[in-house]
Parts: C-alpha cells; structure tokens; sequence
C-alpha cells in the first residue's frame, strides 16, 4: 500500500489516504481510501474472512503434535449465540482467515465464563482470535460504516485504533510441556 495526501474540491480540508487493491476472482480494482475509513474497510475484510468459510468448527483443524495447552477464558455480555475462537501457529490469516488456523472451536454460551481449550500444541508462538457471534448468523456483523457490532478480541487484549490486530501485537509464547491460562476481554 502506499499513500498521500489530497483536498477535497472547493475546500481546505486535507485527507490523508491509503491506496488499497482489492482482487476479486477475475477482476482487480484500485481505489483511494481516506484512512479514517481504512479501518472499517480492515474490519469489513475481516468480518467476511471469519465466518463466511463456514470453517469455525468444534475441534481442530489440524492435527496439533505436542503435550503444551493454551485455554483461553471469555466473558461475554450475554448468553445469545455463540462464541467462536481460532488459534493461529503464524501471522498468515490472523485474525481473520480461518482456514490458516491451525484449529477452531464454537461453543454455546452458558452463564457466566467460557472457556476454549486448544491441547497437544508443541511449544511455539501462537495467537488467538475470539468472535462473539450474537445474531448466531455465522459472521461478524459490521454496521455501515464496516465497524464490528459484535464483540471481537484477540490473545494480550489488543485493541488498534485503526486497523485490526496483528499477529506480533497478540502473540503469547507456549513453553513446552505447560499449561498457558489466559483471558480476552471482547471489544463491542
């Protein structure tokens, strides 16, 4: 991506802007964002990624190889739908590619705390990203400026101001043979 600035026409004000590719199947297109829109054009990428594959499964996605777990406790603000988490071994995909998670779980709220539990992981650097799926639609429902309008976090409880977290920010490092507890406080 690359950027600049420009004014709209007839007035002073000055934006500053990101130039974004968006590929579809066959077609390219290049458009100025202003980027006080570019984060709700991240979120919007990331609400169709998560849920829109249908990958967010009960288990794992891959077989993991090792005696490390990392269990990762959430309080959502009330018990509708369903709470969605994805572990990820890479930044390739976080947090929105579910299909580069190395496993996924969806669970049903019940009162109070739930708890992902992500087992046999060999030690390494993982991350995880959390979706409360309130509407139980199966996405991240955005409103229309692509904002997510239900609760979202990720592992170390990152909240950017203008884009989504990356996997270097929500890193945690799993030692072997342990037991890694952890808490995402969800954003709504």
């Amino acid at each position: 991506m690359n950027g600049g600035t420009c004014r709209a026409r007839g007035t002073s004000e000055e934006w500053r802007y990101t130039r974004v590719v968006v590929t579809a199947p066959t077609v390219p297109m290049r458009r100025l964002v202003p980027q006080k829109h570019l984060l709700a054009l991240t979120f919007a990428t990331m609400s169709s990624a998560l849920f829109v594959s249908g990958a967010w499964g009960t288990g794992p996605a891959k077989k993991p190889r090792g005696d490390s777990e990392i269990s990762v406790s959430v309080s959502p603000r009330n018990r509708k739908g369903a709470l969605a988490c994805a572990l990820y071994a890479s930044p390739k995909g976080f947090p929105g590619a579910i299909g580069s998670a190395r496993a996924t779980e969806r669970k049903a709220i019940p009162a109070g705390e739930v708890r992902c539990t992500f087992a046999g992981l060999p030690k390494g650097t993982y991350a995880v990203a959390v979706v409360h799926d309130e509407n139980g639609n199966g996405k991240l429902d955005t409103n229309f400026l692509g904002m997510p309008t239900e609760g979202w976090g990720t592992t170390n409880n990152v909240k950017p101001l203008m884009s989504a977290p990356t996997f270097e920010d929500s890193k945690v490092k799993l030692p072997e043979h342990k037991r890694l507890a952890l808490r995402v406080r969800l954003n709504y």
